[in-house]
């Protein structure tokens, strides 16, 4: 086969139906594009996973894709020097998310035969490696789309996972396996308690950009969206072991925003370097011009088109890290 499983099948009659319809037809790629075609005609009730190769891609071109693009693991084991030449690498799947229907895929095919583990993919010595794990995490939680993490790297397991052993519990046992283990716990409690990490994946309302366009410094930040207008969340993520004590950055409105989570929080196995107190977002000040006008100030307001963004705040960033901000919108 090429891979491809089907997650649930509610109503089982489907799949035996197309078993039999093609019971004669050697070729699996006709079995699968038949059964594709027939799915999207008349599957409401089911939900139909699978890996796209190479080799099976027509089996789809038809009809709506599902699948995210392997950039971005490519993007993580890069040295943290020559993140900002491939930054697209990074926001591109959010270039496309509306048109998508996404499963956020870190499964076993990343972690078997000489891939090594998602620990370490991470560039740099022991510690960053735990740091940048964790920055990863995050910003896979707060991407649109359902997520799939495959067994032992919620607590960092250090070995390629194999199918001829256990996972290495032990590993629990120690630090910085359970700051990890405590962070994947705690986005798991956070997805199910707020509905903006899943309401809206597919409504552009859910996801919102308040910077990209920083590859110098490999920073990126976004605001998700649920149900109503209170516990929206803003993510704030920092793909270099460079901290920034007073990184400013555009809010989606002014008034309260709560750090909730912090991935250099030492209950997580960081240094604490954390925002301890609510953080207040302002309307930012717009550079007049004239003499005393910078230079700086005219090159944002221009590529802007002239208008800055209306309220901005101040924040404790830390290296290799994400922090995630609650607030309630306010017009």
């Amino acid at each position: 086969t090429f891979g491809q499983y089907f997650l649930l099948l509610k109503n089982h009659e489907f799949y035996k139906k197309m078993i039999a319809e093609n019971a004669d037809q050697k070729e699996t790629k006709k079995l699968e594009k038949n059964l594709n075609n027939f799915i999207a005609e008349n599957g409401d009730s089911i939900i139909y996973s699978f890996e796209l190769f190479k080799s099976n891609i027509e089996c789809f071109e038809e009809n709506e894709k599902k699948l995210l693009g392997g950039f971005f693991l490519e993007y993580m084991k890069l040295d943290p020097y020559f993140k900002q030449f491939h930054h697209d690498q990074l926001c591109f799947s959010l270039s496309y998310h509306l048109t998508e229907k996404y499963i956020l895929v870190l499964s076993h095919d990343e972690v078997v035969h000489g891939k090594c583990s998602l620990l370490n993919k991470m560039p740099g010595l022991t510690g960053d490696k735990y740091a940048a794990l964790k920055a990863a995490f995050g910003f896979m939680y707060g991407h649109p789309g359902k997520k799939l993490l495959f067994m032992g790297q919620e607590f960092a397991q250090q070995r390629e996972w194999s199918e001829m052993r256990s996972l290495d519990w032990y590993l629990l046992e120690e630090g910085p396996h359970q700051g990890i283990h405590r962070l994947i716990k705690d986005f798991n409690h956070l997805y199910l308690e707020n509905s903006s990490l899943y309401y809206n994946d597919s409504d552009v309302i859910g996801f919102e950009w308040m910077d990209c366009a920083r590859p110098e410094t490999s920073t990126v930040a976004f605001v998700r969206r649920g149900k109503t207008k209170r516990k929206q969340l803003l993510f704030i993520l920092n793909f270099t072991p460079v901290a920034h004590e007073k990184y400013r950055v555009k809010a989606p409105c002014g008034g309260k925003f709560t750090e909730i989570i912090n991935s250099d929080d030492q209950k997580y196995g960081g240094q604490g370097r954390v925002n301890s107190t609510p953080i207040i977002a302002k309307k930012k000040q717009v550079a007049k011009k004239g003499k005393n006008s910078s230079s700086v100030s005219k090159i944002k307001a221009a590529e802007l088109g002239g208008k800055s963004p209306e309220y901005e705040l101040e924040c404790y960033l830390p290296p290799l890290s994400v922090v995630v901000l609650e607030y309630d919108y306010k017009e």
